[in-house]
């Protein structure tokens, strides 16, 4: 978007980045002087008491809290548009339409398959079964995409050497089997009625039959992979993730090579990521600069250390790359939107143990 380039465009997202009250808002969003009526806004606001009660029921949730991770590390968060300021002049009130949604990752999508299979979660089937009935009864929503992204490497190769007139019957055979299982279990899940759940005794039954859900996923996974649209997009998610992980590849190298000092350090990598890499990205050089100051500041990052070739190296440093693209995707999630003009979604952080 052109917009992006123009100083007045530069200087309200300066003002909104340093925004502490919706008066701050206000002024920055009407510095665009209603030229942009397709944009919207959310920011974090310090001194902002309101905050909205769906996250915060779902924050102080002592289930939720165990095992689900907001986007936004803001309690007090405020959205902006034209559209709601027409709307507050108009009806003298605010009316914003937020969806809160649960983006499922691997890891809980697996658990799910299990319990649907009516397998064992062992030591974690308590915990797990408690999350989903708390899921189910207050009716969050979830999407499919996010699992989708995070499985985009085991799939692109699969997508980009399909016949063209391959049909998604036949794009969704070739996909492996626990994977074609976990979106199936996802989607019987989604459909289950949470109304009649709550009042039910009979437990979770969903709307669609299983043979219903699996053609919705060969659909889905079909457009989402497979499709012109489709490819593009995972090139696009596998670049991002290649680059961030010769950034990561750099970090290591740069820290390992030398006894030198984090100003030097920081120079060498930004030359290694402006003149070899030739993409530079503010947040991952961020953890680059605290990771050459002080290494126990970003824990993750020491799964590699110096003189200890950790087991599967590449696999390993590879999941890392990954684990750092993974805000980058929730953000195209946001963008994307979801069922409101807002989307302030969530995510699981389990470990799977059995």
């Amino acid at each position: 978007m052109s917009a992006y380039n123009q100083e007045y465009f530069q200087d309200c997202a300066s003002i909104l980045s340093d925004s502490d009250s919706p008066n701050d808002v206000l002024k920055a969003w009407l510095s665009l002087k209603g030229m942009h009526p397709e944009l919207s806004a959310i920011t974090g606001l310090a001194r902002y008491e309101r905050e909205l009660v769906p996250r915060k029921r779902i924050i102080d949730s002592p289930v939720y809290k165990k095992y689900l991770v907001h986007y936004f590390t803001k309690n007090n968060l405020y959205f902006i548009s034209d559209e709601i300021i027409k709307d507050t002049i108009k009806k003298n009130e605010i009316k914003i339409p937020v969806d809160y949604t649960l983006a499922f990752d691997t890891n809980l999508s697996s658990y799910i398959k299990t319990i649907i299979q009516g397998g064992s979660l062992g030591k974690d089937q308590g915990e797990i079964i408690r999350l989903l009935d708390q899921l189910l009864v207050d009716d969050v929503n979830f999407d499919h995409l996010f699992y989708l992204t995070e499985n985009t490497k085991q799939v692109y190769l699969k997508a980009h050497l399909l016949k063209k007139d391959a049909t998604p019957l036949e794009f969704w055979k070739k996909l492996n089997k626990k994977f074609r299982w976990n979106l199936v279990s996802l989607e019987l899940f989604r459909s289950v009625d949470c109304k009649k759940y709550k009042t039910s005794p009979s437990g979770p039954e969903s709307i669609f039959s299983f043979p219903v859900a699996v053609r919705n996923c060969v659909k889905y996974t079909y457009e989402f992979y497979a499709t012109e649209h489709g490819k593009l997009r995972t090139e696009k998610t596998l670049r991002f993730q290649r680059t961030i992980l010769l950034c990561l590849i750099a970090m290591y190298r740069i820290q390992f090579s030398s006894k030198k000092g984090a100003k030097k350090k920081i120079e060498e990598y930004f030359d290694f990521v402006q003149n070899t890499v030739g993409v530079y990205f503010d947040r991952e050089a961020i953890i680059a600069h605290k990771y050459f100051t002080d290494r126990q500041s970003i824990p993750f990052l020491n799964q590699v250390n110096v003189g200890v070739m950790p087991k599967f190296f590449l696999k390993k440093i590879d999941n890392i790359a990954w684990d750092m693209a993974v805000p980058r995707f929730m953000e195209e999630l946001i963008n994307s939107g979801g069922e409101a003009e807002f989307m302030a979604p969530f995510f699981s952080v389990l470990t799977r143990n059995s």
